[in-house]
């Protein structure tokens, strides 16, 4: 419909603010013959942005709805991580603090499939660290400002860009990538394979494959130590943060099959280095 003295369509504020008032009065002209458009300022309507409210009391209506594809950072970053995208879980935007944000991250450290979430500049280097102290040898990708003349990429390991983030004060909202790890991990996406594509010679690969291979086992090294500590504090009937007599203590094994389980460590590993733990404690 036209705006006020048919001057051209009306334009009126869409948001999480006052979409309980909009979506019966737009409707209500939709009802009436009138074309409505949603538009965003920054990515697509509806993705992690005010839409869904709107779409979904059109299609329960009868109103016809259609998508216009536009940019979505999500979709973008997704396709430049080079991590396997079959199946991924988007997050959207995480919760801002306390129990809700605390339940998100351990959400997030046990999901093993690719995971995407937004994050704003002033909080990113806070989640990015509690990130890496469940699983900080996770491969992430992080964006800022996608398809903009100041895009910037920063391809690594989730405790790579924890402490590349405490270095330069982040701008602008983030769209974080996280690998996916266990089964769905892309098996053939092998380190020398991976250097084949980008043109390397057969040496080079093989310095590419070979330099992967050690910080893949200094990261398993940092998660397995990680594990120990949670579990020699488990045992003392403390909490993962070390402390003792905060609760029950538990007993080895119940507390390296627990541990394991939670932060998706080698059962066995950490059983043998919790075993050398002990005895030398007892020592």
């Amino acid at each position: 419909g036209g705006g006020p003295g048919g001057g051209g369509p009306a334009l009126v504020s869409h948001h999480e603010h006052n979409y309980r008032r909009r979506v019966p009065a737009l409707l209500a002209r939709a009802l009436g013959g009138a074309s409505i458009a949603v538009v965003s300022d920054a990515g697509t309507p509806g993705i992690a942005d005010p839409g869904m409210q709107l779409a979904r009391a059109a299609a329960e209506s009868g109103v016809a709805v259609e998508s216009v594809p536009g940019a979505c950072a999500a979709v973008a970053a997704l396709s430049v991580c080079g991590f396997p995208s079959n199946e991924f879980v988007f997050f959207g935007f995480l919760p801002r603090r306390g129990t809700a944000l605390q339940q998100k991250i351990a959400e997030l450290g046990e999901e093993h499939r690719t995971c995407v979430f937004y994050e704003a500049p002033h909080r990113v280097a806070s989640t990015l660290s509690r990130l890496a102290e469940l699983s900080p040898g996770r491969p992430v990708l992080f964006a800022r400002e996608l398809t903009k003349l100041h895009e910037e990429l920063f391809r690594g390991t989730v405790g790579e860009a924890a402490s590349w983030l405490v270095e330069r004060p982040p701008r602008g909202e983030f769209t974080v990538v996280l690998g996916a790890v266990g089964k769905f991990a892309d098996k053939e996406a092998t380190p020398r394979a991976l250097a084949s594509l980008a043109g390397l010679s057969p040496a080079e690969a093989r310095a590419a494959e070979a330099a992967a291979v050690a910080d893949k086992e200094a990261a398993e090294e940092a998660e397995l130590a990680c594990a120990l500590s949670q579990v020699l504090a488990a045992m003392r009937g403390g909490g993962g943060d070390g402390s003792a007599g905060s609760g029950p203590s538990m007993s080895l094994s119940t507390a390296v099959k627990a541990t394991a389980k939670q932060l998706g460590v080698s059962k066995q590993k950490l059983y043998k280095l919790a075993l050398e733990a002990d005895a030398n404690a007892g020592q």
